[in-house]
């Protein structure tokens, strides 16, 4: 269950990572678009996903 869970949380971040607005901060664009809410929250959580599965496999193997 926590799995399917896991891939539909996955997928509809997915679904707003990709159609994000963009915020103007400064004249750049590409600045503009990195420095956007969305796409570092799923830069800096799709590690955490794989850490915390890691350390579930860590716990399950020793």
């Amino acid at each position: 269950m926590k799995k399917v869970f896991l891939i539909i949380n996955l997928l509809v971040l997915n679904s707003y990572a990709v159609g994000f607005t963009v915020i103007s901060v400064t004249n750049d664009s590409a600045f503009n678009y990195f420095a956007s809410l969305m796409i570092w929250l799923l830069i800096i959580i799709s590690p955490a996903f794989l850490l915390f599965s890691l350390i579930k496999y860590a716990r399950k193997v020793l």
